[in-house]
This record gives structure tokens, sequence and C-alpha cells, in this order.
């Protein structure tokens, strides 16, 4: 079964080289897209064996989740497909909306001070273009009559 793996793992990487081609990827787009899946799924279930056999066996199916940062719809079928063994509860999909809240809390505090300082440079930026823009911009020099010219 491993040598299976390691053959489909090596086959997968080299169909990724060649789909760097763009001749050879337009050719195949469907055969692309379903690849690219079977790609990032291979990769998740890599990283996700690794995590509950090095780090947490038993971990709950919202911390492997966290903790791993796979797509939640990407272990869900690896889950319904057997690849991975993790239980699922309806409180794993509580704590992750939890999540998902302080996330976007903290994305929407972030977003607001960005928004701050992006008008502020703003305000700076048109100033200084008020300023530059001037009569005087051109570093023209002004003649008066009773002075000689260069």
């Amino acid at each position: 079964m491993r040598r299976e793996d390691d053959e489909k793992k090596a086959f997968l990487e080299d169909l990724k080289e060649k789909m760097k081609n763009p001749l050879f990827r337009a050719a195949n787009e469907q055969l692309f897209k379903k690849l690219e899946r079977e790609i990032k799924e291979q990769e998740a279930e890599d990283k996700i064996r690794k995590y509950l056999r090095d780090e947490n066996p038993g971990a709950s199916f919202a911390r492997v989740v966290l903790d791993t940062q796979v797509d939640v719809k990407i272990i869900e079928q690896l889950i319904a497909d057997g690849r991975i063994d993790v239980k699922v509860s309806n409180q794993d999909y509580k704590e992750l909306e939890a999540e998902q809240k302080q996330l976007l809390n903290r994305l929407s505090q972030i977003g607001g001070s960005l928004d701050n300082k992006n008008k502020a440079e703003q305000i700076k930026r048109e100033s200084e273009e008020i300023r530059t823009s001037g009569m005087y911009s051109k570093k023209e020099k002004l003649s008066f009559p009773n002075q000689k010219k260069n």
C-alpha cells in the first residue's frame, strides 16, 4: 500500500511539473483540475496524518482544522472517503464558528485601522501634490523689472 502511495505521489508530482507548460495545460484542462484537487487532497492527507501521528493523536475535528489550516471541505471529504480517522461533532462546528467570528472581528478592526492609515497617507499625498503643483512647482525664477537676466 505504501509503495502504491509513493508511486501515485511521484506520478502526481511529474504531472504537476508538466502542467507548468501552458500548451500541455490547455490541452488537458479537465485532467489538470482533477489532478490539482488530487494533489491538494494528498498534501492535506499527509499533513493531517503527520499532525495526528506526531503531535496530537485523537485530536478533535476543530483542532485538526485550526492547527493544520487545511480547508474544512477537504477534511470532510478525506473523512468521508475513509482516508483519515477524525471524530466530528456538533461542538466542533460551534468551535469553528466561534473562531471564525473572532477572526472576522479582528480583521474588521485591522481593516478599520488600515483604512484610517490609508486615508492619512492619501491626504498627505494630496497635500504634497497641491503644494508641488502650484505656480512655482518647476522652480521657475521670478523676474523683476530691475533684475538683471542671466
